[in-house]
């Protein structure tokens, strides 16, 4: 315990000592560098699964499956190039930490609710919502 008397700047308990510290810059590389990897992961490993869930849904034919599972991953590119400044400006006014972590649940949030579509203008509207609601990478380079 410190019995020094408070005088002049120096912190006097360990949680003050601790707030002081400057954060180290690769630290917060390596976790913005570990959490664009896990969301990049995320939103694209659905890819090659996308055929397969609209044969599932009622597309029988291996082509039209192919060419609506293009369609599907363009709007969610769409999404994110509509969404992408508006999001930057939100970054800049509000903090791009807060945004980063928005941007991942409301993703996921999408994601998971587009694994439970039954038809195909279903998907096609939450893949491009999940667009419009991502935008990690452009703070997150920031």
């Amino acid at each position: 315990m410190n019995f020094r008397p408070r005088s002049g700047l120096s912190p006097t308990t360990p949680m003050q000592q601790a707030q002081q510290r400057p954060i180290s810059w690769k630290r917060n590389l390596a976790v913005l560098w570990l959490a664009g990897t896990c969301v990049a992961i995320g939103f694209t490993f659905s890819f090659p699964f996308m055929p397969l869930f609209l044969q599932d849904m009622g597309l029988a034919q291996g082509g039209r499956a192919a060419l609506w599972s293009g369609i599907i991953q363009v709007s969610m590119g769409v999404g994110m190039v509509v969404s992408g400044p508006v999001w930057g400006l939100a970054a800049d006014r509000y903090g791009r930490k807060r945004n980063v972590v928005r941007a991942m649940f409301g993703g996921g949030a999408f994601m998971l609710l587009s694994a439970f579509s039954t038809r195909l203008y279903h998907l096609i509207i939450l893949r491009f919502l999940t667009g419009l609601s991502t935008g990690s990478m452009g703070p997150s380079m920031a």
